[in-house]
């Protein structure tokens, strides 16, 4: 379906649509997403491609393909739809530096160039404005919190997302400081793969178990009413295209501790503090000093307050100026 991509949806939510059934030569076909599963779409772009047209394929990361072991069976679907797109697209957008480079690294392997351009994803928190203050949320147990000492870390647990790490580094905080002087750990997201690993930990210690919640379900507000009101967030991911907790917690002005991985650097540069992620005893090392330094937090969140994040408006304004100068 064809839509007008300069309509203003706020005051025009209602488009009119119209069946595309063949593209203009100078027309820019952009695929933003993986599309193996999607063969129509897909065969139309190739189409375009092959009468001379412009196919624009995004690339959110790699992840399947250069590190299997972070995920489900997709290691030969995902290469096998990453050689597709060399075959139909002919300009990419990836979605940060770390991204731009694995797919440049990708495509000298099989003996190919092509235009590569980054276009990073933001820092909004859709619904909530620039350090709004989060007042309420959804659920009781969200709203409970709100009264709590508590450290949050979003996303899925599963062992890309390292929330292993991060439970033997509380583990740590536990036996050095005492429970009583060490906030709750919230982890905000479901089970995913091969968590048991991370369910076994807890079971075998009562204390750490004590100290640790788990949300696996959780409304955008209640979300946001989280990153508003802990202490600070901690994110140690393995790896990641992006990074969009770190982005997201730094929208509402708060203090954020993320892995020196792949692309996370990226999302808040120096705004934040960095760990190594397969450093036990560095994660626990920097939450505690910023347990134990109020001040460096505050004056962090000071600067994240005033710094010039991305909204969703920037990357579509990045992204439409990259499609038009295709």
């Amino acid at each position: 379906m064809g839509l007008d991509p300069r309509a203003n949806l706020l005051k025009e939510p209602i488009q009119r649509s119209s069946p595309l059934k063949k593209l203009q030569p100078d027309d820019v076909y952009v695929f933003l997403g993986a599309n193996w599963s999607h063969p129509e779409i897909l065969e139309f772009g190739r189409q375009h491609s092959a009468n001379g047209g412009v196919v624009m394929q995004m690339i959110h990361d790699l992840i399947p393909y250069l590190a299997p072991e972070y995920c489900a069976d997709l290691g030969d679907s995902f290469k096998s739809f990453l050689n597709l797109t060399t075959t139909y697209a002919n300009r990419f957008v990836c979605v940060s530096d770390w991204t731009k480079s694995e797919y440049v690294d990708f495509l000298k392997s099989n003996g190919l160039t092509r235009s590569v351009v980054t276009v990073p994803l933001a820092h909004e928190f859709d619904g909530f404005a620039r350090n709004q203050p989060v007042t309420s949320a959804d659920s009781r147990e969200a709203l409970a919190l709100g009264h709590q000492d508590f450290v949050v870390c979003v996303g899925t647990i599963e062992r890309r997302k390292n929330g292993i790490n991060l439970l033997k580094a509380w583990a740590e905080l536990i036996r050095k400081r005492g429970a009583d002087r060490v906030p709750t750990l919230v982890f905000a997201g479901r089970m995913g793969w091969k968590a048991s690993e991370f369910t076994d930990i807890l079971d075998a210690n009562s204390a750490l178990r004590d100290k640790v919640r788990l949300f696996s379900t959780l409304s955008d507000r209640d979300l946001a009413y989280l990153y508003y009101k802990c202490r600070f967030s901690v994110y140690p991911s393995k790896y990641e295209g992006w990074g969009l907790p770190v982005g997201e917690c730094a929208w509402f002005g708060r203090y954020v501790i993320a892995s020196n991985a792949t692309s996370l650097p990226e999302v808040c540069g120096s705004l934040i503090d960095y760990v190594n992620p397969d450093d036990v005893i560095d994660i626990a090392a920097k939450i505690e000093y910023a347990l134990d330094h109020p001040e460096h937090v505050s004056q962090k969140e000071l600067t994240l307050k005033s710094a010039k994040l991305r909204t969703w408006d920037d990357v579509a304004d990045q992204l439409l100026a990259v499609i038009e100068a295709s």
